[in-house]
């Protein structure tokens, strides 16, 4: 079932998705720098497998975003 949400709604959602991959790039970065002999912060392939799923439901977004803006009309002169 799909669920409707304002154009404003569906943009702050990007900028959290983007937020989102942002740190989950960053933990997978900080698995990769770590001491030897210890235990990374962070598993490098949960962090990247979460960047994908992230990515695709930014991809998805921004296509029903773009649909959005492209069937709304403006009412000029008032």
């Amino acid at each position: 079932m799909s669920k409707s949400i304002s154009i404003s709604q569906a943009l702050r959602q990007a900028a959290k998705l983007k937020s989102q991959i942002s740190e989950a790039r960053t933990r997978a970065a900080m698995s990769l720098n770590f001491v030897s002999g210890e235990i990374p912060p962070f598993d490098f392939l949960e962090q990247t497998d979460n960047v994908s799923l992230l990515q695709d439901k930014l991809i998805k977004l921004k296509a029903n975003i773009a649909t959005a803006n492209a069937t709304a009309t403006i009412v000029t002169g008032k």
